[in-house]
């Protein structure tokens, strides 16, 4: 364990491992966490000036690294799974009810190969994502910087492009080319005008 937490607000467990790490960059601006540690080896890194609610569940040998500036609602939980990883880049924002998840927790399997078809997969946010609130962000998911993702949607499996909105399940794009800013826009920094982020770009698709 490195860097200063508050107890009374953060609750870690390890359950039955060993070797694992956690790292705040910063002390966390937190009302309410829980880190769960299944097995060994796992790895946590929290950046600087994060704001962080919810749960995180990692097992044995996966990485969640946090980037600085995260802001984050009520209630998120973070599940990693089968030596998965998700990183999470600079200056995001997540409303509450969100869901990452890197595997399924129980196996499903092809009854006529005996093959197992739900291998569990990395996650990678990129820098500056909104993601609003009630959202499941599944396995093999790529959100490119500068996006946002629209409520109530589930991502599995694709790659959503730079500086994009995208709604609905399934999923589809509603607006390219677009820069989003964090203030609040009822609040007095809004009212002093644009401050412009370096997030800044056009869509560009792979």
């Amino acid at each position: 364990m490195y860097g200063e937490y508050d107890n009374s607000k953060i609750k870690i467990f390890i359950h039955n491992g060993g070797g694992n790490a956690i790292i705040f960059k910063e002390k966390l601006k937190v009302n309410n966490l829980i880190i769960n540690c299944f097995g060994d080896n796992s790895y946590i890194e929290i950046g600087k000036k994060c704001s962080l609610n919810g749960i995180i569940r990692i097992s044995t040998n996966c990485k969640l690294i946090i980037g600085d500036n995260l802001l984050s609602d009520y209630n998120n939980r973070y599940f990693l799974g089968e030596e998965t990883s998700l990183i999470i880049g600079n200056d995001c924002m997540f409303s509450g009810r969100i869901t990452f998840r890197t595997d399924d927790s129980h196996a499903i399997y092809d009854v006529m190969t005996g093959n197992r078809i739900n291998i569990a997969k990395n996650i990678t946010i990129g820098n500056h994502i909104w993601i609003c609130e009630n959202c499941t962000i599944l396995k093999n998911t790529i959100i490119r910087d500068g996006s946002v993702v629209g409520m109530n949607i589930l991502l599995s499996s694709c790659i959503i492009a730079n500086n994009s909105i995208v709604c609905g399940s399934p999923y589809r794009y509603i607006r390219y080319n677009i820069a989003w800013e964090k203030p609040y826009v009822n609040g007095d920094l809004f009212k002093k005008g644009l401050i412009k982020s370096q997030y800044w770009r056009k869509t560009e698709f792979e």
